[in-house]
């Protein structure tokens, strides 16, 4: 979904591993897995050689949190939202339970602040879509410029300065 969202060539991934053993455990569990997000972007034709596939030629990126835009975060998690219902709260929630109690319980309202920031044309209208999408299961509000956007929402709500 990420290049009907403005961000062609590009790649997210999760690395899902699990911990080791410390000694602030008592069991040698400190919990379930650790996850990292990352955000690849450019050429992903494999380089001749490379082992499994792995390396890819001018790809650059890294981690979520250190190489991703506000923007670009936002449209990743409206598309894992969009993708797995609930995803937002499964990665808001501090609890740890089994994943079928997160698709069962998408959350009660999400925010987008400028979701459309360096968006323009058929992926503003995706934007929008997938917007009026995740709203049937939540409350959707989002603070946009774009006119697509604003279009598919059911009430609008203007905020100006005197």
């Amino acid at each position: 979904r990420l290049p009907s969202l403005g961000m062609p060539q590009s790649t997210f991934h999760v690395d899902v591993r699990r911990p080791k053993p410390t000694a602030l455990s008592s069991n040698g569990i400190v919990g379930i897995d650790e996850v990292d997000f990352y955000l690849f972007h450019g050429d992903r034709r494999k380089i001749n050689g490379s082992p499994n596939g792995t390396k890819h030629q001018n790809l650059r990126g890294g981690k979520l949190e250190q190489v991703a835009s506000s923007g670009e975060r936002a449209r990743i998690l409206l598309a894992m939202e969009c993708a797995v219902p609930g995803a937002i709260r499964a990665l808001s929630s501090g609890k740890s339970s089994s994943s079928a109690f997160f698709i069962s319980c998408p959350p009660v309202a999400v925010i987008y602040d400028e979701i459309d920031a360096h968006v323009g044309g058929r992926a503003s209208v995706a934007v929008g879509e997938m917007l009026m999408e995740q709203s049937h299961s939540c409350q959707v509000v989002s603070i946009t410029h774009s006119p697509s956007i604003a279009a598919t929402a059911g009430l609008h709500i203007c905020v100006q300065k005197e």
